[in-house]
């Protein structure tokens, strides 16, 4: 056997080849022996639960790629910390056949197939709802962790208004009608694929207000109301103009037979009584 300038044995280029026909096969053989076990078809937007039947690889990711094996924009990915230990991925959301493999050095290997099916939902609305009113839908629907139920402009496909999660429900939830009248829809929405859509109306409860024309400084103001009585609807003596509560105020709920009376202060001049139904004044009345 050849040796270097120290007496020590070099390998020779046949010791080389075997070394490297070796290598080949061990790596070849960690393949047959190491593959991924992925479920035949997963729900869309469901969770891709993977197993890895070797020892974690060195680098890479276990990616959702195409059927073919091929990148695929917006494919979800995850790593295997800890040997038998499940990889979870977030499955596409819309219906198909796709492929996963472990991401390696700019190759996809062990590619599986597997299909994404179709998940629906379903909507109960009410036909209509005065303004900032609550609002009870009922659903159903995969109930993802991320999915809401929401109100939104006709036609829209992301919230414009209320929502909630259905995953924190057993079956409906309580959205708050908007603070201005017309036409919108109530979505159920899988991160971004609607899945249902209902129509609502939104009619404007008129509100009015009758107050004296003028009270005692210090004294008591009477003050007749008419209004939508939402939870939360606020009566409030304010400088004129005013777009919020002032300091002297009450809720509409507070009262008896739509009338309430509120202490002004001791200071002169001229003010307004409004009415408040979220943050938006729905009627006023002047008073000295």
């Amino acid at each position: 056997m050849p040796t270097d300038q120290r007496g020590r044995s070099s390998p020779t280029p046949k010791m080389k080849i075997l070394v490297l026909t070796l290598f080949i096969f061990l790596v070849q053989w960690n393949w047959v022996s190491a593959e991924i076990a992925a479920p035949k078809s997963v729900p869309a937007g469901g969770t891709l639960e993977l197993t890895w039947s070797g020892e974690p690889p060195k680098g890479g990711r276990f990616q959702v790629v195409t059927e073919n094996g091929e990148t695929l924009k917006g494919g979800a990915y995850g790593y295997l910390h800890k040997e038998g230990m499940p990889i979870k991925i977030a499955a596409p959301l819309t219906p198909g056949t796709y492929g996963v493999a472990l991401a390696q050095g700019g190759d996809f290997k062990g590619l599986k197939s597997f299909k994404v099916t179709a998940v629906t939902a379903t909507l109960e609305v009410p036909k209509s709802v005065e303004i900032n009113a609550p609002l009870k839908v009922a659903w159903e629907g995969p109930a993802y962790s991320s999915d809401i139920v929401a109100i939104t402009d006709v036609g829209g496909n992301g919230r414009t208004g209320s929502y909630a999660y259905p995953s924190n429900s057993e079956g409906s939830v309580t959205l708050t009608a908007p603070l201005k009248p017309g036409a919108y829809e109530v979505i159920y929405l899988m991160k971004t694929e609607v899945l249902a859509r209902e129509p609502l109306t939104v009619g404007g409860t008129q509100a009015a207000l009758q107050v004296p024309e003028t009270v005692q400084a210090g004294g008591d103001l009477d003050i007749h109301w008419q209004g939508p009585n939402n939870s939360g609807d606020i009566i409030s003596v304010v400088k004129p103009g005013a777009n919020k509560r002032g300091t002297v105020y009450t809720y509409t709920g507070n009262s008896t037979g739509n009338r309430v009376m509120l202490t002004v202060a001791e200071t002169l001049g001229d003010f307004e009584v409004i009415y408040l139904t979220g943050s938006e004044v729905s009627a006023r009345a002047p008073f000295k």
